[in-house]
C-alpha cells in the first residue's frame, strides 16, 4: 500500500530535499500519523511543491531561524515573518500550501489526519476541531514543542 500522506517521501518530495527521516504510527480507528524531519543547508531553493489536498493537519516546529520565507495558501500569499528557532506552525491541508525557501531550514513536521484528531476527540469527549485561527506564515514560539522535537531529533539518526 503506497503512503499517500503530507510525511516521508511525499515531504521529501515537496521540498526537494535528499532525505526525509519519518517515524510513522497508527492511531485509534487505524489512522495514520507521522512525524517527519525537513532539513535543507541551501538557500533560495524556490518554491515548494504544492502539498497535495487532504483532510488533515501539518504542525512544523523550527529547529532553527528562518530569516525569509514566503508563504502561499490556496495559490495567495499570506503574511509571513522571521521564524526563530521553536516557532510552531499549524497547516491544513485543505489550502495546499507552498513555501518559497529563501533561507535554509530544519523543522519537524507532525502529520495528523483529521480522521485521527476527531478519533481523540471524541475519545475524550471534547468537540471536535475544524481548524486553527493561526497564520503559518508567523507562526508561534512553543517551548514545549521545541523541547519536544530536539529530544525526538536521536530517532531520525
Amino acid at each position: 500500500m503506497e503512503d499517500t500522506g503530507a510525511y516521508g517521501e511525499r515531504l521529501r518530495q515537496t521540498f526537494k530535499v535528499a532525505r526525509a527521516p519519518s517515524l510513522v504510527a497508527r492511531t485509534l480507528k487505524n489512522a495514520r500519523i507521522a512525524v517527519t524531519e525537513i532539513r535543507c543547508d541551501k538557500t533560495h531553493t524556490g518554491l515548494s511543491e504544492p502539498i497535495p489536498v487532504e483532510d488533515a493537519f501539518l504542525m512544523t516546529v523550527q529547529l532553527r531561524d528562518v530569516r525569509a520565507h514566503d508563504m502561499f495558501l490556496d495559490g495567495k500569499q499570506i503574511k509571513t515573518a522571521f521564524l526563530a528557532a521553536g516557532t510552531a506552525s499549524f497547516y491544513d491541508l485543505r489550502s495546499s500550501p507552498m513555501a518559497n525557501s529563501i533561507s535554509s531550514f530544519n523543522h519537524i513536521s507532525f502529520y495528523v489526519p483529521r480522521a485521527a484528531l476527531t478519533a481523540i476527540t471524541e475519545k475524550e469527549g471534547r468537540q471536535s476541531v475544524d481548524a486553527f485561527h493561526h497564520n503559518p506564515g508567523v507562526g508561534v514560539q512553543d517551548e514545549v514543542m521545541h523541547n519536544l522535537v530536539k529530544a525526538m531529533l536521536p530517532a531520525f539518526r
